[in-house]
């Protein structure tokens, strides 16, 4: 078994001529042009019928437009509006990354530092110029908050200059840490799934493909809406205890215990994954709020 961190590896995967040089094409590229092309799919098939009474992909796609707007509104106000598709883009850009990257054998483009330095400078540097366009040199007042007695200049000003240019810094070494951190550990714990399961000789295969099954008919549950769905997880589930029963007991709790170990973790690994593109979007937003309203 490769190590935690062979996952993180840039691998080059073919190689394009273009007049005199050779693009490399990688699996750092290949993942975040099938995480465009999804993030685009999504949007253009769930705001194509435009239905008044919404099918679930339409709902899901309003449902992320009314979510945005909102933070928007909450943090920039009103003025932040007009940069809904900025906001927008960025935040379906590093969810459908994150969750992308938990498929295995993809790659998480948001664990490299490049891919996340390159949108946090982008976006440092658009709210400067926000906050030029909008205010002028007035601009500059933000390193001075109102009420600072003159005399406290010589600290407040470097205080403030620190805290705002460490600004791009912090947003990509925290999407970074998390991304990174979480794909480590959920490697650990899976070799330790796949050694546990390896040495229960006693469990039938069915049992495996009986946890998948189960797994796939929850997710088709939380799809659909469908209560036949949760009822046949729940008898697939009662059926694979029955196998146990006649396998043996060691069979169940080799097969299982490692793998809902290993679900529950992915679980938490993609509830993360949201909350990091969340998180960078709303700290996204209040950078801007900054440059069109100051302080």
């Amino acid at each position: 078994m490769s190590g935690p961190l062979h996952q993180f590896e840039i691998q080059q995967v073919a190689s394009i001529p273009f007049m005199g040089f050779d693009i490399a094409v990688t699996n750092q590229a290949i993942t975040m042009l099938v995480s465009l092309t999804i993030m685009s799919a999504l949007l253009i098939l769930g705001s194509r019928q435009r239905a008044m009474v919404p099918g679930r992909l339409q709902s899901f796609v309003e449902m992320t437009y009314e979510f945005v707007e909102d933070m928007i509104k909450g943090t920039a106000g009103r003025a932040g509006l007009k940069f809904m598709p900025l906001i927008m883009s960025v935040f379906l850009f590093v969810a459908v990354c994150n969750v992308v990257g938990m498929v295995p054998g993809a790659y998480t483009s948001t664990s490299q530092l490049f891919v996340t330095a390159l949108m946090a400078f982008g976006i440092f540097a658009f709210v400067i110029a926000i906050g030029f366009w909008k205010h002028g040199l007035e601009f500059l007042g933000m390193f001075v908050p109102a009420g600072t007695p003159w005399w406290l200049y010589w600290l407040i000003i470097p205080l403030e200059l620190i805290s705002f240019f460490a600004r791009p810094f912090t947003l990509t070494v925290r999407l970074v840490a998390n991304m990174v951190a979480g794909h480590i550990l959920l490697k650990i714990f899976a070799g330790f799934a796949v050694m546990m399961t390896a040495s229960a000789v006693d469990a039938p295969f069915v049992m495996y493909g009986g946890f998948f099954a189960v797994v796939g008919l929850i997710a088709a549950f939380i799809w659909t809406g469908k209560k036949s769905m949760l009822w046949a997880a729940l008898a697939v589930l009662g059926a694979l205890g029955v196998i146990a029963v006649f396998s043996g007991g060691m069979g169940i709790i080799a097969t299982f215990m490692p793998s809902m170990f290993i679900f529950v973790i992915t679980i938490l690994e993609v509830f993360v994954a949201l909350l990091q593109a969340y998180i960078f979007t709303i700290l996204t937003c209040v950078y801007l709020n900054d440059a069109l309203h100051m302080h």
